[in-house]
Order: structure tokens, then sequence, then C-alpha cells
């Protein structure tokens, strides 16, 4: 079966201009200066702050990820305001859906995944709207009562979305905007939605506080009226598709699909002021260490694009000197030289000094010992670090699965019985000896690590005599379409994989049997995979999935 994603490259487009306005801090606006036409007006009762926001916040994301089929799939725009286009430059944090990305990747979204039994069961085709039955299946009538999502909601609900991140003055809040067709219907239709989550019935609005705004075509729901309205009036002085760093990462990783999502540099301190802002009533002593990587965090976005009758999620964040220093390159190169029935496979190419790197880092953020994490390990192995275990893994390093993988074998035959190996690319005396060492510290593990050397600088470990020399031997995978179409930039990747779903007349679905559906839904699957690789100070990702 051929893969239908072409290995030439990544599903772009071009990059857009960039003309951004002057970027700067943004100041809390006066509520009360907002226009009181585009502001839903409060209802009597008692207010419930966040968790009623958060609330209506959960139930717009449900409507506009699952409730997608009245967004009007069949329209081949693609243009017009996004989320970035209404939300202020001070977002740090990004997360949107956009069901009209182009004409392009509607109709293959759909012809993709009309593929899948699950959703082809459900009336999904290439001629489908595939919102409407979403939403049949996310806002059916009997899940909330005097609930009609043809009438409450198909309206007025447009075809984007984002829950975000975003600092007003002082203040760094969480926020959600939709996109909608009319503003009145659609503050009317969110009470309904309120009142569903509160009470599981549409009409009991009575006494519900709205948490949100309407302003010229979109819904801002935030913890109270107030701050959704702050967020609003700063969005009109600067906006996060202005700025620098929305160009650069938006940029960067190229055309953006139908779902986006990016994070600024260093937002660690604006994370922490956005978690203690929710009163979660909570020990938050753990969340400074556990967000300090982010205040060195030097940004990045990503996003999901179908093409070809397949997709991918594409990644792109900066490159600091320390991750630099923990990543080899040429993981794919030697992943490709693996037999060509090869079932799966994970390649990692670590870098020169890339254990003592990781170790600082962890030091950096924890506190621990450097010099005392090193004494554990080489109490508990034998080991001396870091040197035995940057041996131990060489300049590259690719565990495989071979064609006579039966899951049944391990119970008569047990793990020797497993066609698995790691084909270590290094000093093959060395990594012998480590080896050595680690197998005598207990003989079941000494069976798991038998050895097959391939010359002076690679060694086949595996318990599998057979399949080990197999792997020594080598193979010719990297020239196979399946291979090619899901592992792009093989020879400077620092980290690849690769799952040959058709492989051994579709081995996957076959494990699957006695979960049906499972197997259904596996069958239409090609290949998998992941790249991983550094292009100057930018580290990028690709996965991708191929259909037949």
């Amino acid at each position: 079966m051929s893969s239908s994603v072409p290995p030439s490259g990544p599903l772009r487009g071009p990059e857009p201009p960039f003309d951004p306005p002057a970027y700067g801090a943004v100041e809390p606006s006066d509520a009360a200066g907002a226009s009181a036409d585009n502001v839903v007006t409060e209802q009597p009762g008692a207010r419930r702050g966040l968790g009623r926001g958060l609330a209506v916040g959960g139930i717009a994301a449900l409507v506009v990820v699952g409730g997608a089929g009245a967004w009007a799939w069949t329209a081949l725009g693609g243009g017009g305001e996004r989320p970035a286009d209404v939300l202020p430059g001070t977002t740090f944090a990004y997360a949107a859906v956009d069901l009209d990305p182009g004409a392009s990747q509607k109709v293959e979204a759909l012809r993709t995944l009309s593929k899948f039994p699950g959703l082809s069961s459900k009336g999904v085709s290439e001629k489908s709207d595939l919102g409407t039955t979403l939403t049949d299946l996310v806002l059916s009538d009997d899940e909330c009562a005097n609930l009609d999502p043809a009438r409450d909601v198909t309206p007025w609900l447009g075809q984007r979305a984002a829950v975000a991140g975003v600092t007003v003055g002082e203040d760094s809040v969480p926020v959600g905007v939709v996109q909608v067709t009319d503003d009145e219907a659609a503050g009317a239709g969110m009470l309904k939605l309120l009142a569903c989550s509160e009470h599981q019935d549409a009409a009991k609005t009575d006494g519900l506080t709205p948490t949100w705004i309407v302003r010229d075509g979109w819904a801002y729901v935030a913890r109270d009226a107030d701050t959704a309205t702050r967020v609003a009036d700063a969005a009109a002085k600067t906006t996060l598709a202005g700025s620098r760093d929305w160009a650069e990462w938006t940029g960067a990783v190229g055309e953006q699909g139908l779902l986006t999502m990016y994070l600024a540099p260093k937002p660690g301190s604006q994370i922490r002021s956005l978690v203690g802002s929710l009163d979660l009533g909570e020990d938050l002593s753990a969340l400074e260490s556990a967000t300090a990587q982010d205040d060195e965090f030097v940004g990045g976005a990503m996003t999901l694009r179908f093409a070809d009758g397949g997709f991918e999620l594409e990644g792109v964040s900066g490159l600091d000197d320390a991750t630099r220093t923990m990543l080899g390159s040429g993981a794919g190169t030697s992943m490709a030289s693996l037999p060509d029935d090869t079932l799966a496979a994970l390649a990692v190419s670590p870098g020169q000094g890339w254990f003592e790197a990781q170790a600082a880092r962890m030091s950096a953020q924890s506190g621990a010992d450097v010099e005392e994490l090193y004494s554990a390990i080489e109490e508990a192995t034998g080991l001396e670090l870091p040197g035995d275990l940057e041996t131990l893994f060489g300049t590259s390093t690719v565990l495989s699965l071979g064609p006579g993988f039966d899951p049944a074998a391990l119970d008569t035959a047990g793990p020797g019985a497993l066609p698995v190996a790691a084909k270590v690319t290094g000093d093959a005396a060395g990594i012998e000896d480590v080896l050595g060492r680690l197998g005598s510290l207990d003989p079941s593990v000494g069976e798991l690590l038998a050895t097959t050397r391939e010359g002076d600088r690679t060694v086949v470990v595996g318990p599998d005599a057979d399949y080990r020399t197999s792997v020594a031997t080598g193979g010719s995978l990297g020239s196979r379409a399946a291979f090619r179409s899901v592992v792009p930039h093989a020879d400077t990747a620092a980290a690849a994989f690769y799952l040959d779903v058709d492989g051994r007349d579709g081995w996957l679905a076959r494990l699957a049997a006695d979960e049906p559906e499972v197997a259904k839904n596996l069958e239409p699957l090609s290949a998998v995979g992941m790249s991983m690789w550094p292009e100057g100070d930018t580290l990028h990702t690709r996965v991708r999935v191929t259909t037949d």
C-alpha cells in the first residue's frame, strides 16, 4: 500500500507578511467606559465569579471543538479575523481552533476523517458537513432540557475560537474568545449554555450572572464580565497578531491549520500569576520550581494540518545552549539502515556531554546535588558516571521491532522470543564492556543484553539472536516510501520514530482483534512517524500520519 503524503517536505504555505504596531504592556482599562451595547448585562442574583466563568469557558470550548458542524464547513473561505486578531498583544499562551482555514484543508480533513469507520458510521463523508454530526453527538437534545442546538447555538456560532492566558495590567488571567455571527443572539445562547452547565436545564437562567461580553463579532469569556471587558479593551490597543514574537514563531511553523498553539518567550511569571488567580485552594509552593524552566523558554508555536489524505502536527521552539548540547544528529539515518520489514523503531542521537548537561539542568530546577545523583546511580548499577552512560548510548541508539513479533509467544517462550533489538553506534568495545557489567548484576538481565557486534562502531543488543543478526546485517528501510513520507529530515534528526501500521498485512489491526471497533479504525492508517531536528536557533518537531 502506498503512502499518501509526499516526502518532499512539510505541508505548509507561504509565511505571512509582518508589519507589527508598537508592542508594549497593556494597562487595565475602565470597564465602565466600555460600550453598554457590547456588554451582556448582568442578571440579578449573587455573583459566583471564577467558577461560573470557567464553566462557561468549558461549555464554549465544548461547543467550539465538539459542536463544529454548525460552523459552515461548506464555505470555501479562510480569510477574516482570527482569535489572534482580537486578543491583546500581552497574550502569553494561546490555543485556537479554526474550522475555516481554507478550502484545501477543509476538503482534506473530511476526506481523511471519512476513512475511519467510527466517523463514517456517524455520517462523515467527503460531501458531509462534519460539524453537523459532531453537534448532534455533543449537544444532543436529551443532554440538557430545553436546549435546541439548531435554534439556540447554530444561528450565532462562528467558525473560530481560542483559549488564552492574557496579562492585563498586573494580572494574568485565563480568557476564551468565540467568534459569533449575531452579538445579541450569542449573549442569549451563552446564557442558556450556562444554565445547562449549572442546572442541566437551558430555561433556568434566573439568577445566573454572565461572565462574558460580546463585542464586534466575538464573545470574550473570563472569570467575570469586568475581566472580559478589560481584555477586549486591551485588544483594541494592541493585538497578539501584531506582536513580533507571534509573527516570528507562527511564521516559523508555517501554514496554520485547524489547531494552532503558541507560547511567548519567558512566560514563567505570567503562568504563576495566572495559576494564582484561579484561587484553587491548594498548596502552590511547588509551582515556582515546576515553572522554572518557563523562565528561560525562548518561545514556540505548533499547528495541526490536513493534506494529501493525511495530517501532521508541526511545532517549533527556541533552542537554548543547554538543549543544543544534548542534541546530536543523524538519528533518522541510523534508523534508515534497519531491515526493510521493520514494524516500528525509535532512534535518538545524543550530543557529546548530553548526560552532564541534563543532570545540570535537573539540578538547577530541583536543587538536587549532581554528585549525589551520580553516586546513587553508580551504587545501584556499578557504572561510572557520566562516562559509562554516554558510552552506552553512543552517537546514536535505535530500538526496533521486527516482523516476527508475536505477543502470544511471550506466554510460551518468554522475552527471549521477542524480535526486539537496540542498535548502538559508537565505541563498540566500550559499549560491550558497559553492557557486560550491567548484565553481571542479574543473569536474567544478562540474557536480555546479549550482543552481536558489527565492526568497530556498531553493537546490536537484544534477546533474539536471529533478529540481532538481521539488524546487524541491515537493510534499506530508509528507501521505503512509507518511511520517507513520515520521517522528514532524517539526516539531521536528533530523535525519530517510525510505525508501519500496514506492515505484515496490517499487523497492528490484527493485534487489536479483541477490540473490533479499535481494529476497524486502525485499518485506514498507513504509517506514523516523528522527527525532531535543530536548525540554527530553532528546534523543529513534526509528527505525520498517513492513510491508505
